[in-house]
């Protein structure tokens, strides 16, 4: 008889947090651009992908890239800092996606984590 061995791969959580961005928006027929929803569609995304993967969601704010201020940065880095994840995704627009990075980069304390953003 032979000798079996199961590996057992435990997966870790991945913390996805929201800020907004096209992802998360609508058209807006009557001003005719692309707005923030009121609420965050990735939850959604990610469920229905039914992927065997647990996923924690935050949401920071619902806003164009443009549109983020330090504050909303700062709440950004404290939900990463605060999350007891090591797997982080952020949902971000693109127009100012480097300039958080760089934000990011420069405050936060935590090393021990993977953060990726889309």
């Amino acid at each position: 008889m032979g000798c079996r061995i199961y590996i057992i791969i435990q997966k870790e959580m991945i913390h996805v947090i929201v800020t907004g961005g096209t992802i998360d928006s609508e058209y807006d027929i009557q001003q005719d651009i692309l707005a923030p929803a009121r609420h965050s569609y990735v939850m959604r995304y990610m469920k229905s992908l039914d992927m065997d993967q647990e996923i924690a969601f935050s949401c920071v704010c619902m806003k164009d890239a443009r549109e983020l201020q330090e504050q909303d940065l700062e709440l950004l880095l404290e939900c990463i800092e605060n999350s007891e994840h090591k797997k982080i995704v952020v949902c971000h627009g693109y127009q100012t996606l480097v300039d958080s990075m760089r934000f990011l980069e420069s405050n936060l304390k935590r090393k021990d984590q993977t953060i990726v953003f889309v």
